[in-house]
């Protein structure tokens, strides 16, 4: 009966065949059924393969994070709306921006090193034309010297789809080389006078 129908489709039934019927009729259903049932199976296979490369995207993602994190280098990555989407610790320690206030907005807005903001601004525009890192030394506001490394984000159209700075305080190393530039000079000067004084007895000796 039709009610008999509805209650087996509402368990699960795939058809059914009202009385009479041929063996062609239910052969006919049957096969139906089975293209059905593999139909679904498909479908079931499918989602299971999109959820597991989902969830490898998704560890993928965070084993990436965690490294970028790590980094005792600030990694900054800004998009083609020149919006920054990425600043790990070291990036937010270095420029002294908190992750919450920089992400989304422009690097216009944020950054405040008028060198590095050009150096942004210049590698998204000669991106196409030629493809290379931009190296620049600036100090910050707050004493820091920092290097910074500014590489565009190509696609697979060879257009510039962001860029990436990577930044590296050098304060220390800055400092060291001028302790080393200080002693060059100091040294240079104490043997000054005494050789001026050596040069001036060997001249005299070589006059008779």
């Amino acid at each position: 009966t039709i009610e008999s129908a509805i209650n087996a489709g509402r368990k699960g039934a795939y058809d059914y065949l009202p009385k009479p019927f041929n063996p062609d009729e239910l052969l006919a259903k049957v096969e139906r059924g089975f293209d059905h049932r593999d139909h679904l199976l498909e479908v079931k296979k499918l989602r299971e393969e999109r959820d597991l490369n989902l969830l490898q995207c998704s560890n993928e993602r965070a084993r990436t994070l965690t490294i970028i994190n790590s980094m005792s280098e600030g990694v900054l990555a800004i998009n083609r709306q020149k919006q920054i989407v990425l600043l790990n610790p070291m990036a937010s320690k270095i420029m002294h921006l908190s992750e919450g206030r920089a992400i989304g907005r422009t690097f216009d807005e944020i950054l405040r090193n008028p060198d590095l903001k050009k150096s942004i601004n210049d590698s998204f525009e000669q991106a196409q034309s030629k493809l290379r890192s931009t190296r620049l030394q600036f100090d910050t506001v707050y004493g820091r010297a920092i290097e910074a490394s500014i590489t565009p984000i190509m696609d697979e159209k060879n257009e510039c789809i962001g860029n990436v700075a990577v930044l590296i305080d050098i304060t220390e190393e800055k400092k060291i080389e001028k302790m080393k530039s200080d002693f060059v000079s100091y040294v240079a000067h104490e043997l000054k006078a005494p050789l001026g004084a050596i040069e001036g007895f060997l001249n005299l000796i070589l006059d008779g």
